[in-house]
């Protein structure tokens, strides 16, 4: 029999083979195969099946050796650029992935977050909104120069408490000498506290919003003497504001004084807007959570003693040897029995009268000790003025500030950080932090991680409707920024109606709706031609205590209380005031809260129109009235209907599920809404109205209330 030799039969043939291979084009078309199979899987239908992590190593490219010359990759050529943009927050790389960004005034802004409504906000525990856009103005100068500067440009004086730099002051800001026409905006200022190295010298802090910093600037130069100092300080410090009824529980994981150590407990019920200076640790610095349970189920440890055995009902040691105080600590039989008993009872209890706890007796807890009170620490705590109030000090704590590589670095550097200085300011409905921008990513990231949800502009101003509160710019009519942004919402408007087909566009005639898009102020006022109009755009606004205290709207006891609905009745607060016309000598506006305690919802640019007393007759005698229909164009020719004039507009409005007891904010023509006030039929509620949307006949009844 013949031996063949495979190694050599297969050497002598290894050239035959290789030749064959390359004739049929294996190697061509299997690299066309595996290019194609490398190709766009984003585009596929079935994207999750190309998971990255599942792709065979043997298809992935290999990187290239390692060249110390090859350009690096465009995120990192990006990275030092992005940090030095002039229109991006502090905090724009975290928000720009989780919020709608948006540019304003010069400013990449977050408009709603992408994953949740607006109405998430509402009913959210916490918020926290970054409103670092705020424009920072630095007044410097003598405290005398400085009071006239500020006090030509506001109506009357501050509060003392204001001067004193114990408390922030909200005002709102005039050309000089204007008052009350040429509003331009509210202002929210701040007081250095007195200190005794400047005592001659004041420093004056005003957060104004960044489409009126310009017109502020003039405003304040103009008035100022030459020995005064107006300095545009923007971006040089970041602010949060923290709202909800969980503000005080994300006070208190966040801001933990450096020296102590320990949590605070922030109360709910303080009412003194303060503004308290800390020096508080760094939220990074912050120690992890306790575990979750102190001993392992698997292992016992060394330190346990094994001899120790505690009775799981009671709680007491049952530890042998089984003496006379061993079996006193036993539970007698008696009280197993009892406890028995008590937990069937329990258990076949089917009306629920029977609650566990009652059933069950439970150990007593530790006790855990008190935190200290906020504001009592703060009054203890020796005071040492801020350095954030001084450009070069805030230079200083900027320069102290360790970047997050360098505190992520791995093995940990166990490296004590910088104090964090920040100014904490106590607000209606939670608190203000003022940080410096450096640490403005790292505060939002712990407010957020405390359990409070991150909040756009929209989101915000929605808050800030629900609680009472003026958004600037739509809720402030008689400002340029004001006519600026519902020119703008204006405008808007019409390019989307225009952008419909014109069988699919709102007959706004035919609905006897003249301005569909934005409020039309001087038509409330009787203009009825462009002459007039330009006349009658010279309103005011009427703001303030000491102005409304005269008229037949204003319910002082009612804004005390905190409540935001007017009274029920006539004769409720007959007894403390004698309510008479009062007549105007310009045209005034004055700011309303509305709600709506029926059938209806309300609408932005909605109509405030003077109801009948048919319509109140009917709001009194039908509990379940909800309004009545308006005539189109063709019907109000050919027929006689009540007429309902305009006598407000909706600035602000917003829908939640749960009833708020603020749903809008409005504007109303004075003199008219002294008549709700006033009326005619007997036991008519005050401040009855009926709110018409632009885009609909419907009236529906509404009360309004003059915001305190």
């Amino acid at each position: 029999m013949e031996v063949v030799e495979v190694l050599n039969f297969a050497s002598a043939r290894a050239h035959e083979l290789g030749e064959l291979h390359r004739a049929s084009g294996f190697e061509e078309s299997g690299r066309a195969t595996l290019l194609k199979r490398r190709k766009d899987y984003h585009l596929r239908r079935r994207t999750n099946a190309y998971n990255s992590h599942k792709f065979p190593v043997r298809l992935r490219n290999k990187k290239a050796g390692g060249n110390p010359n090859r350009d690096r990759c465009r995120k990192h050529r990006r990275r030092f650029m992005l940090k030095v943009k002039s229109n991006h927050l502090p905090t724009h790389g975290w928000l720009v992935k989780r919020m709608v960004m948006e540019e304003r005034h010069g400013l990449f802004v977050p408009l709603h977050r992408i994953d949740r409504g607006i109405s998430a906000a509402l009913d959210a525990p916490a918020t926290v909104a970054d409103v670092s856009y705020l424009s920072l103005l630095q007044i410097t100068g003598s405290p005398e120069d400085i009071d006239e500067t500020v006090g030509l440009c506001i109506d009357g004086e501050l509060p003392a408490d204001v001067v004193s730099g114990a408390v922030e002051g909200a005002v709102v800001f005039y050309h000089a000498s204007c008052f009350p026409l040429q509003a331009i905006g509210p202002v929210q200022i701040m007081f250095q506290p007195p200190n005794e190295v400047d005592a001659p010298r004041r420093v004056v802090w005003l957060w104004v919003h960044p489409s009126t910093t310009d017109e502020i600037l003039h405003a304040l130069r103009e008035a100022a003497p030459s020995t005064v100092t107006v300095a545009d300080c923007r971006r040089e410090l970041s602010r949060f504001e923290i709202r909800g009824k969980q503000a005080p529980r994300i006070l208190q994981q966040v801001v933990e004084p450096y020296s102590a150590g320990t949590q605070l407990f922030w109360s709910p019920t303080e009412t003194a807007h303060t503004v308290q200076t800390w020096t508080a640790r760094d939220p990074r610095q912050k120690a992890g959570p306790p575990p979750a349970s102190g001993v392992g189920l698997l292992a016992t440890p060394t330190d346990v003693d094994k001899s120790k055995v505690v009775c799981p009902v009671s709680g007491r040691d049952i530890t042998a040897p089984m003496d006379r105080a061993a079996l006193a600590a036993e539970p007698s039989l008696e009280e197993l029995t009892q406890l028995f008993a008590s937990v069937m009872a329990w258990a076949n209890n089917k009306d629920g009268t029977i609650k566990y706890v009652d059933a069950v007796p439970m150990a007593a807890s530790p006790k855990k000790s008190k935190l200290p009170v906020a504001h009592e620490y703060y009054a203890e705590a020796t005071k040492t003025p801020s350095p954030l109030w001084s450009p070069e000090t805030r230079c200083d704590v900027a320069s102290g500030f360790v970047p997050d590589h360098i505190v992520n670095r791995k093995p940990a550097t166990k490296r004590q950080l910088a104090p964090l200085h920040l100014l904490v300011i106590r607000q209606d409905h939670g608190w203000d932090l003022i940080v410096p921008p450096a640490y403005a990513p790292s505060m939002l990231k712990a407010c957020v991680f405390a359990g409070a949800s991150a909040i756009g502009i929209d989101e915000h101003d929605a808050v800030q409707t629900k609680h009472g509160q003026l958004s600037f710019p739509r809720d402030y009519p008689d400002t340029r920024a004001g006519a600026a942004f519902w020119a703008k919402v204006d405008a808007d408007g019409v390019a989307r109606q225009l952008a419909l087909p014109k069988a699919k566009r709102v007959a706004f005639d035919a609905l006897q709706t003249a301005s569909p898009h934005q409020p039309a102020w001087p038509a409330l006022f009787g203009a009825s031609s462009s002459d007039d109009a330009a006349e009658e755009s010279n309103f005011c606004v009427l703001r303030g205590k000491t102005y409304m205290e005269p008229f037949a709207f204003y319910a002082p006891e009612e804004s005390a209380k905190g409540g935001h609905r007017p009274p029920a009745s006539r004769q409720e607060i007959m007894f403390w005031i004698e309510r008479v016309f009062v007549p105007m000598a310009m045209p005034t506006l004055i700011c309303v809260q509305l709600r709506v305690p029926r059938r209806g919802r309300l609408e932005t640019n909605a109509m405030l129109c003077m109801p009948t007393e048919d319509d109140i007759t009917a709001y009194v005698t039908n509990p379940k009235w909800s309004g009545v229909m308006a005539p189109t164009a063709k019907q109000a020719k050919k027929h006689q209907f009540a007429d309902r004039p305009v006598v407000g507009y909706v600035t602000s409005a917003i829908e939640t599920k749960n009833k708020s007891p603020v749903l809008g904010t409005g504007f109303c023509h004075c003199e008219a809404l002294q008549d709700l006030f006033l009326p005619q039929v007997a036991d008519a509620p005050l401040g009855l109205v009926l709110v018409r949307s632009p885009t609909s006949l419907q009236y529906r009844p509404a009360l309004v209330s003059v915001a305190p």
